[in-house]
């Protein structure tokens, strides 16, 4: 952590409580920068309260130009007869895939990795200019997703590639690895525009506490997730059971698309909140004048 700053506050920077004089601390209300683990549990909920409708467009967006492009790469490869009868003596194998069918396929799997990535730049942005009190449209959050895309995506395959090689040489650089980029890379690109090193830089001294953190997270995202579709799933046979027949059949597969997106939007929006949240934790103890309002700074750069 930085030592408490002395001096009078920086042009624009709020009016925050002496630290003792003459120097400052952050204000305690800041609804991204956690001074404790309570401070990021509320702050981590403070994100899905105010931004859940938003984020959860956002990754409807994303997830449905993943799911188009696979599709249509999908029926591109079966059009082009990529797909064939595999006539080979003993094989277990139904069909095989020409290389042209693995060509189309990898292609699009590639777009579609990049939307998702997009997908999480925009979610990114949208989560801290929410909390920082300032309008920014999803089109706006989009474009930021646009210009991060191509480092994010970069920096996520390499410290993917970097932390699977620590699991197999050993476990705990693997953990380590795993624990550190979790906590900030995506952040880090998206609004810092710096590299993985950085990320490094930010969990020194607050390994253990992040940890803990993502830990937690982890499960909260595994569980809130199955208790949304819970009561959807129970509605869902009722009314399939009260009515059997075609009217049953419409009710359970309307059901079972409610319960995809009752798992799928509040993982993605709870990861997101996650994300944010434990980054602006790790900002406020490397430097005391972070604030959501430095950070939403910092993504308006042009």
């Amino acid at each position: 952590m930085s030592n408490p700053p002395v001096g009078p506050p920086p042009a624009g920077f709020p009016p925050y409580p002496s630290y003792p004089p003459p120097g400052w601390s952050p204000v305690p209300a800041d609804p991204l920068i956690a001074t404790d683990f309570g401070g990021w549990f509320n702050r981590l909920f403070g994100v899905v309260r105010r931004s859940f409708w938003r984020l959860s467009l956002i990754t409807l967006i994303a997830g449905g130009i993943m799911g188009l492009v696979v599709g249509t790469g999908i029926a591109a490869s079966s059009a082009a007869g990529a797909f064939h009868p595999d006539t080979a003596p003993g094989s277990t194998t139904a069909y095989t895939v020409d290389t042209v069918g693995s060509v189309i396929m990898m292609l699009c799997i590639l777009v579609a990795v990049l939307a998702a990535m997009v997908g999480q730049g925009a979610s990114i942005h949208l989560a801290v200019t929410d909390a920082a009190g300032r309008h920014a449209t999803i089109a706006d959050a989009l474009r930021v997703g646009l210009r991060r895309v191509l480092p994010l995506a970069g920096w996520t395959l390499l410290t993917g590639v970097v932390a699977i090689l620590g699991f197999f040489l050993l476990v705990i650089p693997g953990i380590y690895l795993m624990t550190v980029f979790n906590a900030s890379l995506a952040c880090v690109v998206v609004i810092e525009r710096t590299d993985a090193t950085r990320c490094f830089d930010l969990i020194s001294g607050r390994f253990w506490a992040t940890l803990g953190r993502l830990l937690l997270g982890w499960l909260v995202t595994q569980m809130i997730p199955y208790v949304a579709i819970i009561p959807v799933a129970l509605l869902g046979g009722l009314v399939s059971s009260i009515s059997p027949g075609v009217a049953g059949t419409i009710a359970w597969s309307v059901t079972s698309v409610v319960m995809v997106a009752a798992f799928i939007f509040p993982y993605f929006v709870l990861s997101t909140a996650i994300t944010v949240v434990t980054y602006a934790e790790l900002r406020g103890h490397d430097d005391r004048f972070t604030s959501v309002q430095t950070l939403a700074d910092e993504l308006a750069r042009p």
